[in-house]
């Protein structure tokens, strides 16, 4: 089993800061907050590789709040994006 948190508990801080002080406290893994932390879809992969670079792996990205036609072209990009970045798949 591995240990993580879900990153909107440090809301005011960068992803840099938050990754950087999980890996510090001993964690394994973040699931990331869409909204406060990658705000959108062309930053996907400049905040996974951030988490990453500090030595831990990305549970999931988590967008709450919306609810989105799943096969809308923003939906589709978003599902592609966490696919290539080995996220498996985000939900919406």
């Amino acid at each position: 089993m591995k240990i993580g948190f879900y990153s909107a508990v440090f809301p005011d801080l960068p992803i840099e800061a938050v990754a950087d002080w999980a890996a510090g406290e001993g964690f394994d893994c973040l699931e990331i907050d869409f909204n406060r932390h990658i705000g959108d879809s062309a930053n996907v992969e400049k905040v996974v590789g951030t988490v990453r670079k500090a030595g831990l792996e990305v549970s999931s990205i988590t967008l709450f709040g919306v609810s989105p036609d799943l096969r809308s072209k923003p939906a589709r990009q978003n599902q592609g994006n966490s696919k290539k970045h080995g996220l498996g798949g985000l939900c919406c």
